[in-house]
């Protein structure tokens, strides 16, 4: 998934990689020259790209039949229900019950990406609340109905819309979970993107370089690094018209 940006300004403290209020879906082949584009060590992690279902029930009987594996449903802190779904060469994408209550696509399985983008686990929720406001600009809306849990939205683009969409609004629950302590860097096969544009990319990298991010050796337009809990974070220079 893209999650669209622009808009770095070194001199801005709420980060710079803004999202729109849109996405798209990319499939794309591993290689081996760049480290940004290898399948070695794959990890999915604990970061979450989060897609829409009108009808949870009928997805999970309509992939179990299928012999597609998927998880036994879980809940959101807000109380909905999602599953990861576990689809070509193991790559994990995550279904959401739709807000909605209503089935307007009987026969999709996923009708968009989800209101909410993200969910990202952390080992600990307030040093992670922090790095994700100052680093990647993010926004904490209030702190979820569970201890533990807070729900945060995504800054929106410059080139998309300047308030979010009621239906995507770019929100993300981050969940402090202790299993996340200590675990191995990810590497998933279904990856978000945050994109920005080709003049960005260089004081990008700067940017991050200051704060003392470590990050990935370029590759093409493309590189990434990873937040203090080793999920991984992928950027992609776009030119924007």
């Amino acid at each position: 998934m893209d999650l669209l940006g622009s808009g770095i300004n070194s001199d801005r403290q709420d980060g710079f990689f803004p999202a729109s209020p849109f996405g798209q879906a990319t499939l794309k082949s591993f290689q081996t020259e760049w480290e940004h584009y290898q399948d070695t060590e794959r990890n999915e992690g604990y970061f979450r790209l989060c897609f829409s279902t009108e009808d949870l029930a009928a997805l999970i009987d309509y992939f179990q039949k299928h012999e597609v594996k998927v998880s036994a449903p879980q809940l959101l802190p807000d109380g909905r229900s999602f599953v990861d779904i576990y689809a070509y060469d193991g790559a994990r994408i995550t279904a959401i019950q739709h807000p909605a209550g209503t089935v307007k696509f009987a026969d999709s399985r996923l009708v968009s990406f989800g209101d909410i983008a993200l969910i990202i686990s952390v080992s600990n929720l307030e040093k992670s609340v922090k790095w994700y406001e100052e680093i990647l600009g993010f926004e904490k809306i209030e702190d979820g109905p569970k201890e533990g849990t807070a729900l945060l939205r995504m800054p929106i683009s410059e080139h998309g819309k300047k308030e979010p969409d009621s239906s995507y609004p770019m929100n993300v629950w981050m969940i402090e979970d202790p299993n996340v302590l200590h675990s191995l860097k990810g590497n998933p096969m279904c990856r978000n993107y945050f994109k920005i544009t080709p003049d960005e990319l260089e004081p990008s990298r700067s940017w991050l370089v200051s704060r003392g991010v470590e990050i990935s050796e370029l590759a093409l337009n493309d590189y990434h690094f990873y937040d203090p809990d080793g999920n991984r974070i992928n950027i992609w220079a776009y030119e924007i018209n």
